[in-house]
């Protein structure tokens, strides 16, 4: 079998173009989250930096084991007493430091900055953009509008042309809102600067995105999959009981109301479609994670059936 790549020793390494697209590859909005709370020769024992980081002492222990496995060593930890203490190393600072423009004293936290992959990403929904301007030419804002209500109504797009663009356009913003979360909504909503309504539209899409959003960052954060799976089958089952020990086990509490209601809207909206529908409802406002999308419409399909055999 092939040996894992052995860390780098951090002295050796130099921050080049190379090395700070790999690490900005590697940094979710979690694992961000963790070096802005230890930036500034900041100590944090477990329970502190789950807190300051906004995340589960549980979460936290899976993203830590990810800074383990992952070849540049951006953290350490020392222990003292019954404590064990995390902070930056060397090369984590230097990353900071060089990514982020503006660093204040103290406790200021850098001004973020896109990484490589969402301004890849930006920049594809920017294009697609101006494919549906060129394609609808003085009607492109009305179109554009239409679709947009379409799918905050949980609703298809009739041209599927325009459908095809909308919907990698809305999919890029996902994935970029994934990485780098709200902080990074000023950008998205500048595409569409000169149209304050089209605005208003893209932010009350992202509103309802933003119940999944949670759930897509803890599974790429490597957070219990069984459990997650778990609280999503009781929500959609309406069973509170179970979904309320899976959501305490992975240390969501109030976000699993924002979830549960989420799920309820879809599928009080899309009772009467077809699988195949809500199958694709749920792939709009889960980034086009298929095998999630995929075991959401099965367990809704599922209460659906369930419901028509009793009546």
């Amino acid at each position: 079998m092939p040996q894992e790549e052995p860390l780098k020793n951090e002295s050796d390494t130099v921050i080049d173009e190379e090395t700070e697209k790999m690490i900005d590859e590697f940094l979710t909005k979690k694992r961000k989250a963790i070096l802005y709370a230890l930036y500034g020769g900041k100590e944090r024992p477990h329970k502190e930096l789950a807190d300051a980081a906004g995340t589960s002492p549980a979460s936290l222990s899976n993203i830590l084991l990810k800074f383990e496995q992952f070849p540049y060593k951006l953290l350490d930890s020392r222990t003292s007493g019954k404590y064990r203490y995390y902070f930056l190393t060397k090369l984590g600072r230097d990353y900071i430091e060089r990514r982020y423009k503006d660093v204040g004293a103290g406790d200021s936290e850098p001004e973020r900055v896109l990484s490589h992959e969402a301004a890849r990403l930006l920049q594809e929904a920017k294009e697609c953009l101006e494919k549906f301007r060129e394609m609808h030419e003085d009607d492109w804002e009305m179109l554009l509008d239409d679709a947009l209500i379409s799918r905050i109504k949980y609703l298809e797009i009739q041209d599927s042309e325009s459908e095809e663009l909308v919907d990698k356009f809305l999919e890029d913003i996902e994935r970029v809102l994934l990485g780098n979360g709200e902080a990074c909504m000023d950008k998205v909503l500048k595409l569409l600067s000169d149209n304050a309504i089209l605005q208003a539209r893209l932010a009350r899409f992202m509103d309802k995105f933003a119940p999944f959003a949670f759930v897509l960052e803890e599974l790429d954060n490597g957070q219990d999959i069984l459990q997650i799976y778990g609280f999503l089958e009781a929500a959609v089952k309406k069973d509170a009981t179970a979904a309320k020990a899976c959501s305490e086990r992975l240390g969501w509490h109030d976000r699993a109301a924002r979830m549960l209601a989420a799920i309820e809207e879809i599928a009080g909206a899309m009772k009467d479609r077809s699988a195949e529908e809500v199958y694709r409802c749920f792939c709009w406002y889960l980034a086009g994670d298929k095998a999630l999308s995929a075991f959401l419409t099965k367990m809704v399909n599922g209460c659906f059936e369930s419901k028509a055999q009793q009546q």
